[in-house]
């Protein structure tokens, strides 16, 4: 309970916390009734028909990663479909930190373009999240399909959503600090959402920079200043992570598939030079990861982008060189980045 707490008292200074708090009911108790058994501390393989809390009913497994497994369930009452992500108790702590900070966000945050946290349920040994169902996410659609490159109105149609829930974010404080094709879930009818909040942090103060560990966002999508030892990011990572992934709508290849994070600094400065804005000399990996070779690069970024969209618009490149900017303090922020005039091309908007 007290991770918990010290998770609930870093939201925003408007939350009601003591709602917060009593929306998960005896969430103490509950935890400290799990199976004292942990030898096994994987997820089960859940089978059709399995039951959770006498209120759903598992169908198929989706996916399965560090974080748990995901299902498809129905309600029993009401036949209606979830996704149900499912994670064990951890030995000591219970509820695991990434689980409560994935609570905590979608208790706080309700938009369009953000995933619904439906339900929460417990048992013995596990922490069952219900969310509304998706269709598939971006990540297999793009790069799991035979699908051609994706019609640039729906291109600017995903990354309209992606930047109107980081907007909606970051204007309440929050990070989603993992921003990725994997983690945005569309449906046929062209929504796009962002889910998996695991990675999530939030402040008082949207402009906060969150200190202490740059170990976050999947190494694709980490910006240049975090790759280079920067000990602290802020809302300006996940521009970065939505460039990378608009550049994936674009092209059907990953922006900088990087094995290391010298070799993602390479592969950045392949397409825009190397970073020379004022103080990033001074970061801690600066000066063995941007050799002389590095510096002499001349950028790439419109022959690259070119291969794969000749007659880009203007103003979608300027989109994408302004979310992908390498000076953190002059990237864009979504809310600005929303007005470019690319998207009024577009009857989305209409």
């Amino acid at each position: 309970m007290l991770a918990l707490q010290s998770t609930v008292n870093c939201l925003p200074e408007k939350t009601n916390k003591k709602s917060v708090l009593k929306s998960f009911g005896n969430l103490e108790k509950t935890v400290s009734t799990k199976n004292k058994d942990t030898s096994d501390r994987s997820c089960f393989d859940l089978k059709e028909g399995f039951e959770i809390g006498k209120k759903y009913k598992i169908k198929d497994s989706i996916s399965s990663g560090s974080y748990g497994k995901v299902y498809t369930a129905i309600e029993a009452e009401t036949g209606n479909g979830y996704a149900v992500k499912q994670q064990k108790f951890l030995p000591k702590e219970g509820i695991s930190g990434s689980v409560l900070r994935e609570i905590v966000s979608l208790k706080n945050l309700t938009h369009p373009c953000l995933v619904q946290l439906i339900d929460v349920q417990f048992d013995a040994q596990s922490c069952f999240l219900v969310f509304e169902e998706a269709d598939l996410s971006l990540y297999d659609y793009l790069f799991r399909s035979d699908n051609y490159l994706p019609a640039l109105d729906l291109v600017a149609s995903y990354v309209h959503q992606l930047l109107r829930g980081l907007a909606y974010m970051h204007g309440k404080g929050f990070i989603h600090a993992d921003v990725k094709s994997q983690n945005l879930l569309i449906d046929l009818r062209g929504n796009l959402k962002i889910c998996d909040f695991g990675l999530t942090r939030c402040s008082l103060d949207p402009t906060d920079q969150i200190k202490g560990d740059r170990d976050v966002a999947t190494l694709y999508y980490r910006s240049p200043e975090l790759l280079l030892g920067q000990n602290y990011y802020d809302t300006s990572l996940d521009i970065w992570s939505a460039g990378c992934v608009f550049w994936e709508l674009l092209t059907q290849r990953h922006a900088f598939p990087g094995n290391s994070e010298q070799d993602m600094i390479a592969k950045i400065c392949t397409s825009f030079g190397a970073p020379n804005y004022p103080g990033v000399e001074k970061l801690p990996s600066y000066r063995w990861m941007i050799t002389p070779n590095l510096i002499a690069i001349q950028p790439r970024f419109r022959q690259r982008l070119a291969n794969y969209r000749p007659t880009l618009d203007e103003n979608a490149i300027q989109l994408l060189r302004d979310l992908l900017c390498l000076d953190p303090k002059q990237r864009a922020i979504a809310s600005s980045a929303l007005k470019n005039v690319w998207f009024e091309e577009f009857s989305f908007l209409k």
